[in-house]
């Protein structure tokens, strides 16, 4: 075996050249490895990372739905209010009407009996004897 002085040797270290060959095959050898082994993780990382962010899709398409069917729901029952406001506006209006309606036929029929009234009390204070007698008769 022959020792050879190489550039190192400055540096005070002797090396003999197929343990340096073999030095630097090992080094190869386990960078090699360590690039394996981080694409390796990469890959463990790559595949959290895409299950992470399908759950979180998953979340956020679930949140949407239920978001959509609350709003769903609000719209619908805001449709039913402004119907029974539509409603009651229109009955108000002809409550109206048939308050207004009522209250003259009341009037009416008021006058009418005042005047039955006044129809009967007449009747009475005209009614005699004579007159009671000539009822009978008939």
């Amino acid at each position: 075996m022959m020792i050879k002085k190489s550039n190192d040797s400055d540096k005070g270290a002797l090396t003999h050249q197929k343990t340096r060959a073999n030095t630097q095959e090992e080094i190869k050898t386990n960078r090699i490895k360590d690039a394996a082994f981080d694409c390796e993780n990469a890959d463990i990382f790559y595949k959290e990372y895409a299950n992470f962010f399908a759950q979180i899709n998953e979340t956020f398409l679930g949140l949407q739905k239920h978001c959509q069917r609350n709003l769903d729901g609000c719209f619908k029952r805001l449709h039913e209010i402004r119907e029974h406001v539509k409603q009651d506006d229109e009955m108000t209006k002809d409550a109206g009407q048939f308050i207004r309606e009522k209250t003259e036929e009341l009037v009416n029929l008021n006058r009418t009996m005042d005047q039955l009234k006044v129809n009967i009390n007449d009747f009475f204070e005209n009614l005699t004897a004579k007159k009671l007698f000539t009822f009978k008769a008939r």
